[in-house]
């Protein structure tokens, strides 16, 4: 009897001295990757503070999705449209399919409603999904600090055009109610 409760304490001694070091084991895990976390997260913040200096001195400028190009004087012609992960649409026939489908839907009706409103769009950054049938991710920034971020159609799927959120009736010009009667009749 004696040798089972020895046995016993034994066990619980194992028990408490594994939970013990999987717990400061743990914590030592945890407070590594919060530390590297921190770091990441520092230099993400330098860049994005670097780049905001940097594109103060930028000239802002408009023109239609179809002719996007960047200049290699003094200024950028903005907005500037950016895939993140673009290989996913321009890899395949039907990739390219729905990239003119994402300016047909997206892009265009979004940058004319901006212009028109004249809150200078700066760059639209759109994430291709992954997946078939997932949303697409838009990142949108505008000269003010302004930013907007929304999720857009699935990728491949069917979806409507874009349309603004207003809070009310949207104001819409004579030109963009007659460029895109789709969205101005569906509000």
């Amino acid at each position: 009897m004696e040798q089972s409760i020895s046995n016993s304490k034994v066990v619980w001694k194992i028990c408490l001295t594994t939970t013990i070091a999987v717990c400061i084991a743990g914590g030592g895990v945890y407070f590594w990757q919060r530390a590297d976390y921190n770091v990441r997260e520092q230099k993400l913040e330098q860049q994005i503070d670097q780049l905001k200096q940097e594109n103060i001195g930028l000239k802002v400028t408009t023109q239609p999705v179809s002719t996007k190009t960047l200049n290699t004087s003094d200024s950028i012609k903005l907005p500037v449209v950016v895939y993140a992960r673009p290989g996913l649409l321009f890899n395949t026939e039907q990739g390219r399919l729905e990239k003119i489908n994402l300016e047909k839907k997206l892009i265009s009706p979004y940058m004319d409603y901006y212009n028109e409103k004249q809150i200078n769009l700066i760059s639209l950054l759109i994430t291709i999904p992954e997946n078939i049938g997932e949303w697409y991710g838009v990142d949108a920034i505008f000269r003010d600090g302004m930013s907007e971020g929304f999720m857009f159609g699935k990728r491949e799927g069917e979806y409507d055009y874009w349309k603004p959120d207003c809070m009310g009736e949207c104001e819409f010009s004579d030109a963009f109610r007659k460029k895109y009667p789709q969205i101005v009749n569906n509000k």
